[in-house]
């Protein structure tokens, strides 16, 4: 006998293609099931004119969407996975983790202009302080300006020459099929990218047996797991919006042909600058996160760059 699930997402074209991607999985594992999507705004979505570093406390694009998963509203909602602070609601859990995009920052220019051609003093736009400190170690010369808005926006803002470069997570540029304006993809071990970027999260009651269940048949363990250790290495730093930090593990294949799990991460705290890179054998995962939190806690860091800003736009 059939049912129904009732996905809740934010109204922005990203995160209804996302939602979408995940309707289109529970529908295919469930085709007796009636599989919707239903629209809910977000603190972030409501106020666009501040920063994001500038919202009080943490999950500024998930709180809405998780009162109204909690009053029984929705049966789970579908975050983009970097959105969603180290501490969910008391009630909730992170159900499934079924998709992951590419995991990189993305340069945006007119003409295609790459990173280490932009002009001296050029104008960059992002709203992460992530990638703002972590560019402005490569070159101090850039002026950083805060933006908000959906993609296109920014996008159009670019093209209106309000600002000479864009940098975003090139996820949601492949996700909306703009991956052709991308001029440069940022390496993570220049730009680590923020926990969980690239990831698809559907977060669900923990008491709800049969949308864990639901959530068990699109479920990708190993990326489940890489994405927890990289949130348990941010609860275990405090950091979110406010704290640069970036955190990224995965298997990777080396130029020898030998497979290794490797976490990277890098954070902002104090005005000092530290980053650690750990590696080892893909059943060390546990391990090997605690070992990283340990060498970043420890290690000595460098100054950080000025970052140079400008009003945003």
């Amino acid at each position: 006998m059939g049912g129904r699930i009732v996905i809740g997402t934010r109204g922005s074209m990203l995160a209804l293609v996302q939602a979408g991607q995940v309707r289109d999985l529970l529908q295919a594992a469930l085709p007796d099931h009636e599989v919707s999507l239903r629209l809910l705004a977000s603190e972030g979505d409501l106020d666009r004119s501040r920063p994001l570093s500038r919202f009080e406390g943490r999950g500024v694009f998930v709180k809405s969407l998780e009162r109204a998963l909690l009053a029984g509203e929705v049966d789970c909602c579908v975050h983009s996975m970097k959105d969603v602070p180290p501490v969910l609601a008391p009630g909730l859990v992170i159900g499934a983790v079924p998709v992951r995009e590419d995991v990189r920052d993305a340069l945006i220019t007119r003409g295609s202009v790459p990173f280490a051609e932009l002009g001296r003093g050029a104008r960059v736009a992002t709203g992460s302080l992530r990638r703002r400190v972590q560019l402005a170690r490569l070159r101090d010369d850039l002026v950083f300006v805060d933006v908000r808005g959906n993609l296109d926006t920014r996008l159009a803002k670019l093209d209106q020459g309000r600002f000479d470069a864009l940098v975003v997570a090139a996820a949601g540029m492949h996700r909306l099929g703009r991956g052709g304006r991308i001029a440069e993809y940022l390496p993570v071990d220049v730009s680590v990218p923020a926990p969980g970027q690239g990831a698809i999260g559907v977060e669900v009651r923990a008491d709800d047996e049969g949308m864990l269940r639901a959530c068990q048949l699109i479920d990708d363990p190993a990326l489940h797991r890489d994405v927890g250790i990289e949130r348990e290495l941010m609860c275990a730093h405090d950091a979110d919006c406010s704290l640069p930090f970036g955190a990224y593990a995965r298997m990777e294949q080396a130029a020898d042909a030998v497979t290794s799990y490797r976490i990277d991460l890098w954070l902002l705290t104090g005005g000092l600058l530290r980053s650690v890179r750990v590696s080892g054998r893909e059943d060390e995962a546990g391990e090997l996160a605690c070992e990283a939190a340990m060498q970043l806690a420890f290690r000595p860091g460098e100054a950080a760059p000025p970052v140079r800003t400008s009003e945003g736009c």
